[in-house]
């Protein structure tokens, strides 16, 4: 009974593991269009602007001050390689954090900026991908989003719900913070609670 429920969860990890790799593609491929559209046209080369570089500069001034994406709740997976925590001898990768927190929580943008992509993800919700200058945000396990492409939105608003777990009752926000095509781990970035 053991072996089998083990596996289960080995079969539930890689599904999850596959998702965030789409995720990741996904944002790769959004940047890397971005920096291609930019050197294709000089008046869509946002990246090399003075006003890209002053939104970059704002955004990592406030390193360790960024306000969460949620009201309340706490980090249930950190950034990077870890050992998950039930299956022995299984290494997990995260690109992000996982926040855990209530039923319906509103996920809201860290920083002012620019919503670059919406992604539907395959079983896990949708995903929101909003630009900073260089930097980026990604809140994703979404199940309604709040904003359009294009749409330029202030710290703490609404970005979308996030989805809730109907085998588990848990709701939990995927939270990343890009440099490019770099990933970083946001526990760094996010004020102390």
């Amino acid at each position: 009974k053991l072996k089998s429920k083990k596996s289960r969860l080995r079969r539930k990890l890689n599904k999850k593991q596959q998702r965030a790799r789409e995720l990741a593609n996904a944002i790769q491929a959004s940047i890397r269009r971005e920096r291609e559209k930019a050197s294709e046209s000089e008046s869509e080369a946002y990246a090399n602007t003075p006003e890209a570089e002053v939104e970059s500069n704002r955004f990592e001034q406030n390193k360790s001050s960024l306000p969460w994406p949620v009201e309340q709740g706490f980090i249930s997976s950190e950034f990077g390689k870890h050992e998950h925590p039930t299956l022995d001898g299984v290494q997990v990768k995260n690109n992000g954090i996982h926040i855990t927190t209530s039923p319906a929580a509103k996920a809201k943008a860290v920083f002012a900026g620019e919503v670059r992509r919406i992604v539907e993800q395959r079983g896990s919700g949708m995903g929101v991908l909003v630009r900073h200058g260089e930097y980026y945000t990604v809140y994703s396990n979404l199940q309604k989003v709040m904003v359009d492409p294009g749409e330029q939105i202030e710290a703490n608003e609404v970005v979308g719900i996030v989805r809730t777990n109907t085998e588990t009752g848990n709701a939990e926000l995927h939270f990343q913070v890009w440099q490019s095509f770099d990933k970083l781990n946001p526990e760094k970035w996010l004020a102390r609670q």
